[in-house]
């Protein structure tokens, strides 16, 4: 899309963690800086991951302490009026009322764009969130969410218009995520014996992303296939519980912790079958990056996956409760060769044609325009497959 003139732009995020949100506007960012657009990112708390800061293209904020309520604000404006912002990118709930409390306190004209990622800012159902967020929608003059699940979620939980709401899904680099020319290779480069069979999912080890179910069906799976490893890509609370429960089952040699990585496609590369056990997403990016580089994907139904599944007929659903499901879909893929590669030539062509990054960076820039350029200001219901959410 090209640029009619500059324009100037905050990210807010409540921190800067190895997240879905984060990451995806590192990379948003990016693809905008090379369009032109001015920008920052600003964390509203200490809490940040250097090698995630190491891959932004802009400048970068964060204050050395946690900034409550109206510190963060008072920070926000500050840089509002210092950088002469055009428009603030907000993100999920923890960062909307600082955003919309410091356009309301810049003197000069900024305008805000809150973006929602997840269903889990929907849980709480505490009467005070549900009314800040009445009160905020006023001071926010556009929506984005990530899944038409999460529009659903505004209009219905918070009374937000459905014509305000932009629906834009997650984008993948098809250039960094991409089949491997040799499977075999990838897995000796992670010391990885090329017969083995590999199963394996990326994400942070939280409860909410359920992977004591795949570990668990891991266990089942051995006992057909000795020769397989299970790779789990990713950090968080629940490692030490999932370690002792590969113990308990007697599968510890076989199921590897990678850690936090900042080459997931290498480790994808070596996968025969990627499996999402998370209950909760929003736009599943781990889900969709598998796809593009072309492997099979057995996901846990839910709000996201099967958003992505009734869109395109992929990723395979499976019960998020059932270990024995799960079982039964990992046994079906692994003694279906021509099924595995059917499905990931279908997922990689799924991905180039609906999910692009580039398709996502267009239509972040359309919103941003028709905010902050009144003349494009009708031309917000083209966003994302037809329309803005209705």
């Amino acid at each position: 899309m090209a640029m009619d003139r500059q324009i100037r732009i905050l990210h807010v995020l409540p921190d800067f963690l190895i997240r879905g949100a984060e990451i995806d506007v590192v990379r948003l960012s990016s693809c905008l800086a090379r369009r032109g657009f001015d920008q920052r990112v600003v964390s509203l708390t200490a809490d940040v991951d250097s090698s995630l800061v190491s891959r932004l293209s802009v400048p970068f904020s964060a204050p050395d302490r946690v900034l409550r309520f109206p510190s963060g604000p008072v920070y926000l404006a500050k840089l509002l009026r210092h950088a002469q912002v055009d428009l603030i990118h907000g993100t999920n709930f923890s960062t909307w009322l600082d955003c919309a409390a410091a356009k309301m306190t810049c003197r000069r004209s900024v305008r805000l764009v809150q973006a929602f990622h997840g269903p889990g800012t929907f849980e709480s159902q505490r009467i005070r969130r549900r009314l800040t967020a009445v009160g905020l929608r006023y001071a926010t003059d556009r929506f984005v969410a990530v899944s038409h699940f999460v529009a659903g979620c505004l209009t219905r939980k918070w009374g937000i218009p459905g014509r305000h709401v932009a629906v834009i899904p997650n984008g993948i680099d098809t250039v960094q995520n991409q089949p491997p020319s040799d499977k075999t290779d990838a897995k000796l480069r992670l010391d990885i014996s090329g017969s083995t069979f590999v199963i394996g999912s990326v994400g942070s080890l939280y409860r909410i992303k359920n992977h004591r179910l795949l570990v668990s069906a891991f266990s089942g799976f051995v006992r057909h296939h000795p020769e397989s490893v299970l790779l789990l890509i990713g950090d968080g609370e629940t490692r030490c519980e999932l370690e002792s429960q590969a113990r308990e089952l007697g599968i510890q040699n076989q199921v590897r912790f990678c850690g936090y990585q900042t080459r997931v496609p290498d480790y994808l590369a070596a996968m025969d079958i990627y499996v999402q056990p998370s209950t909760h997403e929003g736009s599943p990016l781990a889900v969709m990056e598998a796809m593009a580089c072309g492997i099979p994907v057995l996901a846990a139904r839910s709000a996201g996956s099967c958003e992505l599944n009734e869109d395109c007929g992929l990723p395979i659903l499976v019960n998020p409760q059932s270990t024995e499901d799960l079982l039964q879909r990992l046994l079906e893929l692994a003694n279906d060769e021509p099924r595995r590669q059917s499905l990931g030539v279908q997922g990689r062509q799924i991905i180039l044609q609906q999910y692009s990054l580039e398709r996502m960076v267009d239509d972040y820039e359309r919103v941003f325009r028709s905010v902050v350029e009144p003349q494009t200001r009708n031309n917000h219901r083209s966003v994302c497959c037809g329309g803005a959410y209705e």
